[in-house]
């Protein structure tokens, strides 16, 4: 989930800074002071959390100056007015990215079990898919893919018609960082793996391993000249 582009905000002074792009880096600051764990120190991403993200998002990003903390999800319910909170939370402006279950080792060993849900602790396939749709932000963001307002956390953003004839520039942001992450899932073995609600889900499988290859690679290599 983006913050710049989340979600209807009770705080007043988020709310004017973050109409207006020209502070668009304050409000990102603002928002990281009020929903970071401060229990936890950001750090830099380890050798194997790069490796991951450079096989979906290749080198779109500047992976030495990202930090990954905590995200503190009692503070960020005080400030999203919604029923469904996000596991993790990227800042438009600034190369933080937040999640809810961290881990100092975010990819370790996964497996296939879905009972472990967002309140009982996450296993390591659910932040690894946290990890490769926030990653999604931040590449979009800082290769100036359009980033619309996003009214909230919504189930239909996450499960997107993949149309082959529509760019992958053409979806809203959360249903890029979805078509990302849902393709992490297919290459790990889960493509029917429901994000949301840790569930099966109706598979895309082969559809997003196609779209992924014919329309979003090309875009991410694209973007830095590699054929």
């Amino acid at each position: 989930m983006s913050a710049y582009a989340n979600a209807t905000i009770n705080n007043s002074a988020l709310t004017s800074e973050m109409v207006a792009g020209s502070t668009k880096a304050n409000a990102a600051m603002n928002m990281a002071a009020a929903v970071i764990d401060l229990s936890v120190q950001p750090r830099k991403l380890t050798t194997n959390e790069v490796a991951v993200l450079k096989t979906y998002v290749y080198d779109t990003i500047n992976y030495a100056s990202i930090r990954l903390g905590k995200l503190n999800s009692t503070a960020l319910q005080g400030i999203i007015k919604s029923d469904t909170l996000p596991r993790g939370l990227t800042l438009d402006g600034l190369s933080l990215l937040l999640l809810e279950d961290y881990s100092d080792n975010v990819v370790g060993p996964m497996d296939s079990s879905m009972s472990a849900g967002k309140d009982a602790g996450a296993s390591a396939l659910l932040r690894t898919v946290t990890l490769v749709h926030e990653s999604t932000h931040i590449s979009d963001f800082v290769t100036g893919l359009p980033m619309p307002a996003f009214s909230g956390p919504d189930k239909s953003e996450y499960f997107p018609s993949i149309v082959f004839t529509k760019r992958y520039a053409d979806y809203r942001p959360e249903q890029r960082a979805a078509l990302v992450h849902t393709y992490f899932l297919a290459t790990a073995g889960f493509g029917n793996f429901d994000y949301i609600n840790n569930t099966s889900a109706p598979a895309y499988d082969q559809t997003i391993r196609v779209y992924y290859r014919t329309m979003i690679k090309p875009h991410m290599q694209g973007l830095h000249g590699l054929q």
